[in-house]
């Protein structure tokens, strides 16, 4: 049973008002999901790097144009039809935990909100990432490792294949450590259906995949929960195509 509970504040307690122009338009029937990786000051060759200046500049589009960014607990309510969102909304996410400070700084420059989903045995001190501008879910704990299931998706990721209780043990691991976060996004894009009866078992409430067809630049509210599709942002991934997977 879903219990509600509404509150208030009074605006003599209010100190500014920003005005988004994006709360009058409509309830979404689709929100555009994108996936970062790492953000640095030079990419070279590296394809899912994102140069800071061009993830700045995205940023500024969005800040400009009006979009709502959500938070992950923001698109489990929309997910599962607790609230109204409103229609500009864009979730921005970041898969790993490469380079956050570059992440964060740009987030707080332009007062937008993001989403990073990390390996939690990668991280040695998650409280000095902690912001208001971002919010954390899990990347497993020790499971983005390549082709430990050879023949499996992708890159063959060890959630694939793995015995059942290793890899209920690392979702459990890697919630405990976020705070108890339920939100997922699989390594390498690779799931399958075994994947996520174990999810579902360890009390995830959500999983994110990548772009999951040619019409992957958003999906419709009854998508699965454990399959929302983002975009990925690429280092060539031009202006005009970024406006393109907003609008």
């Amino acid at each position: 049973m879903w219990h509600y509970f509404f509150s208030y504040i009074l605006s003599d307690d209010v100190e500014t008002v920003y005005n988004q122009n994006n709360g009058a338009i409509g309830i979404p029937d689709r929100i555009t999901t994108l996936c970062y990786h790492t953000v640095k000051d030079s990419c070279s060759d590296i394809y899912v790097c994102r140069q800071k200046d061009r993830y700045n500049s995205d940023l500024e589009a969005i800040k400009n144009s009006g979009y709502f960014t959500l938070t992950l607990q923001e698109m489990y309510w929309y997910m599962y039809e607790l609230v109204n969102l409103p229609k500009k909304s864009v979730l921005i996410t970041f898969d790993d935990g490469y380079e956050l400070p570059n992440v964060i700084e740009g987030l707080k420059k332009y007062d937008l909100h993001g989403n990073s989903f990390l390996v939690t045995s990668w991280v040695n001190d998650l409280d000095q990432y902690r912001d208001s501008h971002i919010s954390f879910g899990s990347h497993t704990h020790n499971m983005h490792n390549q082709y430990e299931c050879p023949g499996y998706g992708y890159q063959g990721g060890g959630i694939l294949c793995l015995p059942e209780e290793t890899i209920l043990n690392d979702l459990k691991t890697s919630s405990d450590i976020l705070g108890g976060s339920k939100y997922l996004a699989y390594p390498f894009f690779d799931f399958n259906e075994r994947a996520i009866k174990l999810l579902k078992q360890t009390g995830y409430h959500m999983a994110f995949i990548g772009e999951y067809d040619s019409k992957g630049l958003s999906y419709p509210q009854v998508t699965d929960k454990y399959k929302i599709r983002r975009m990925t942002i690429f280092n060539d991934t031009s202006m005009n195509e970024f406006i393109s997977y907003l609008n």
